[in-house]
């Protein structure tokens, strides 16, 4: 139940490549679709939310989202097992939530400045398979790869390397490190 009210809450926050973002979505936000309207449960958030859930930008579409029946109980689900994208605000609540899931900073050793989103773990995507079972136990675990920002390909590498592995809940924080950083959220050292 407590899982399910935390997913309730964040629901909003979480959106995939092939969720409409509809409205003036800015070009990062990695979608290919911002100026069409598509029904999916990722496509009603955006309208619920009124705002792109990776760049913040404002949807020209109504705000409001039809109420449920109260015959009907929704249970949002955490992910689709297919790309996705989460922000700022959703990452930290799946933080302060302790949402069951791993964090993963994919930047390299020339990138990596030693600072870490709490309770993140390096890895890297040409890791070998024994390392990346050493950080990811079940292929159903909620996965979460960030690099250091907008530019850095390296947390998009690794999220495609471990869908290709088969890990079923793999999202990508596209902001990263300076995102986290730059909305005044604290960051662990690394330890080494």
């Amino acid at each position: 139940m407590r899982h399910a009210i935390m997913l309730a809450l964040i629901v909003g926050l979480l959106a995939t490549p092939a969720a409409v973002l509809a409205g003036s979505c800015s070009s990062s936000c990695r979608t290919t679709s911002c100026d069409t309207q598509e029904t999916s449960q990722y496509g009603k958030a955006m309208q619920t939310t009124g705002a792109c859930p990776v760049t913040g930008a404002r949807s020209m579409l109504p705000t409001s989202a039809p109420e449920p029946s109260k015959a009907e109980t929704p249970v949002p689900s955490l992910i689709q097992p297919h790309e996705g994208l989460i922000n700022t605000p959703g990452l930290l609540a799946l933080i302060q939530a302790r949402a069951p899931m791993v964090l993963l900073d994919a930047r390299s050793a020339k990138w990596d400045d030693g600072k870490r989103i709490p309770g993140a773990k390096s890895l890297t995507a040409d890791a070998s398979l024994k390392e990346i079972r050493k950080h990811i136990k079940s292929q159903d675990q909620l996965i979460v790869t960030y690099c250091s920002g907008l530019t850095c390909p390296a947390s998009k590498n690794l999220s495609d390397r471990l869908k290709k592995l088969g890990y079923k809940n793999v999202i990508e924080y596209p902001e990263g490190i300076k995102g986290w950083m730059e909305a005044g959220h604290p960051v662990e050292h690394a330890r080494k």
